[in-house]
């Protein structure tokens, strides 16, 4: 290599080194910004993942902890606990006084549950339904308006709609109202979705019953 290329060539050199000198001098500060704030982003992704496993076990743990068939530890975890695992909590804790023997009670968590503005139709209809089971479990029951408490969850579209045709109809018999009960029976019977098991007890409940 000649002495003017060897020149052209430091010069060259040098020229980019000040260029990427004056580039870093610039953008540099930016640079160590954006990678300071992934590292960070990361890092608080980390400890909130983190965060949330340890509270999702500390939830599960006091879930299983608690005898499902014991209506103090139930109702204690329902008012311990928070967000939808409570919604389950509250629905174990009235289920837990109803195979206690305490309908009323029961009937009372159900039907606040039922009331929530913020639960899901499934759920609200299932509160429903089981607190119509639980007041007709109580001693003085008044049939009929237990039976007219159905009504909406019979409606087309409602989640238990089979279910709930099926209890209407028990507590129909109960009350001496056979054509009624008759009625809904018939109609479960003739539904196109209606699963094994309920066209069995319905059908056993319309022989029964001289249908």
């Amino acid at each position: 290599m000649s002495e003017t290329d060897s020149f052209i060539q430091e010069v060259t050199e040098e020229v980019r080194q000040d260029r990427m000198f004056a580039l870093w001098k610039k953008w540099g500060p930016f640079g160590i910004a954006a990678i300071a704030l992934i590292v960070g982003g990361a890092a608080y992704w980390s400890y909130q993942q983190d965060q949330t496993r340890q509270a999702a076990e500390a939830r599960g743990g006091t879930f299983i902890a608690a005898d499902p068939a014991d209506p103090s530890q139930q109702i204690a975890l329902a008012e311990r606990i928070d967000g939808p695992a409570q919604l389950i909590a509250a629905l174990t804790a009235a289920g837990a006084e109803a195979e206690d023997g305490q309908y009323e009670a029961a009937r009372t968590r159900y039907l606040a549950i039922a009331a929530a503005a913020d639960v899901p139709r499934e759920y609200a209809d299932l509160a429903r339904l089981q607190a119509v089971r639980a007041g007709a479990a109580a001693d003085g029951a008044d049939l009929a308006a237990l039976s007219a408490e159905l009504d909406p969850l019979v409606a087309d579209g409602a989640p238990y709609r089979l279910l709930a045709q099926e209890l209407r109809a028990s507590l129909a018999i109960q009350d001496g109202r056979i054509e009624d009960a008759h009625k809904d029976l018939r109609a479960i019977l003739d539904d196109g979705t209606v699963t094994d098991g309920l066209r069995l007890r319905a059908s056993e409940m319309l022989t029964t019953t001289g249908g």
